[in-house]
């Protein structure tokens, strides 16, 4: 007879909430305005490809899709067009996030504007849906690299199913929405832990593996102690305390601003608040959400394998410029009985990518491309290995 499989597959995913649209556009500029366009918006240390959708139908309606976070096709609001002027908004929760910009015949550039910080932005007109497979359309979709659904996919091809979730207050699930103020790392936990139970109760699924990506990695060691988890895998997932990650990514900010960002973990790490924050550190140690990355920092993600008895596989790319080889060796050391498997040329997004940043962050919005080489045979052999996926 043939057996289930459940993997659970631990991924975080912001989202933005639909809204009304300006319906006095001028018809030529409206027109101008449809289709793709494709930027970056230029956050310190920390640049956003970003895609964005405009479409007119009854009304002027957009979406926005944030490959790095796997936000894909998430709906604007208050889209509002004047002459050559476009402003629309991303309402996040407890943040209100605008961008406004000024369309030059295929290019829209101006400011970006979150929590009262501001950033230029740039987008230009492109579809990045030419050379798409033609097997892969009935997933594929403009501004997402898809790579939890291919590897879903390819998953069910082996006899595994997979059940993959958005965080609380996003996607799919905004009505569980905690306040920012509120939310602690141990909720993800909590949740995932939840979902565990769940499918333990299940009777199509005999065996149920964990899979952890990036910050979902530790979510998932975590809710994988004491539960029923049988094997648990972690991709891309760091093999250091937050603040650590945070220091090194933080590395190309200007002097002053590096100096304050030390400043302000050292005091999170005491167990501190800081009110006053530099507006371009904003997006990362705005006060009401120093709250969650306090609670973060109380977690060791090697303390946390190392506690782990169940069978486990760390994997990472070796061109990941998001979470490096040495994260994954960090992993392994901590948990001497587990497999490491390191991924030639494969990045954060689970595609074969060049080392170039500018070029590896390219990969994060073409849907077209496959699966690295060697991720999915890694996963299946590791669960025959041990007697998981027989």
């Amino acid at each position: 007879m043939k057996r289930l499989y459940v993997i659970l597959t631990l991924v975080l995913i912001i989202g933005f909430v639909s809204g009304c649209s300006d319906k006095k556009d001028k018809p030529e500029m409206t027109e101008q305005l449809n289709g793709t366009w494709n930027g970056t918006i230029n956050v310190p240390g920390q640049p956003l490809n970003i895609i964005v959708n405009f479409e007119q139908k009854d009304e002027l309606a957009g979406t926005i899709s944030i490959p790095v976070q796997n936000v894909a096709d998430f709906r604007l609001s208050e889209i509002k067009l004047n002459d050559d002027k476009v402003n629309f908004k991303m309402p996040l929760q407890g943040q209100e996030v605008m961008l406004y910009g000024t369309i030059d015949k295929n290019k829209i550039e101006e400011t970006f504007t979150l929590s009262g910080q501001s950033f230029p932005f740039e987008l230009k007109k492109g579809d990045t849906t030419a050379g798409q497979p033609e097997e892969e359309e009935d997933f594929l979709t403009i501004g997402r690299n898809d790579s939890l659904k291919r590897l879903a996919k390819r998953l069910a091809e082996n006899g595994i199913a997979s059940l993959r979730y958005d965080k609380r207050g996003a996607g799919k699930n905004q009505e569980a929405v905690i306040t920012e103020e509120d939310i602690r790392f141990d909720r993800f936990v909590e949740d995932a832990e939840k979902w565990i139970e769940l499918l333990e109760q299940d009777k199509r699924f005999t065996d149920i593996i964990i899979i952890g990506h990036s910050q979902g990695s530790l979510v998932g060691m975590m809710a994988a102690e004491d539960s029923a988890a049988d094997a648990f895998i972690s991709i891309a997932g760091a093999g250091r305390t937050i603040d650590e990650v945070l220091r090194e990514q933080l590395e190309t900010l200007p002097d002053e601003l590096y100096d304050e960002s030390e400043s302000i973990l050292e005091e999170l790490r005491r167990g501190n608040r800081v009110e006053e924050v530099d507006p371009q550190l904003m997006s990362i140690f705005k006060p009401s959400v120093q709250p969650f990355l306090m609670s973060w920092l109380n977690y060791d993600p090697t303390e946390e394998i190392r506690q782990m008895s169940i069978p486990t596989l760390i994997i990472n790319g070796k061109n990941d410029v998001q979470v490096s080889v040495k994260d994954a060796e960090n992993l392994a050391a901590a948990r001497p009985d587990a497999e490491l498997l390191l991924i030639d040329k494969m990045n954060h997004v689970l595609k074969e990518a060049p080392e170039n940043r500018d070029e590896n962050l390219a990969t994060y919005s073409d849907p077209s491309l496959p699966l690295a080489d060697g991720l999915v045979e890694g996963i299946t052999n590791f669960l025959k290995e041990n007697q998981i996926n027989k």
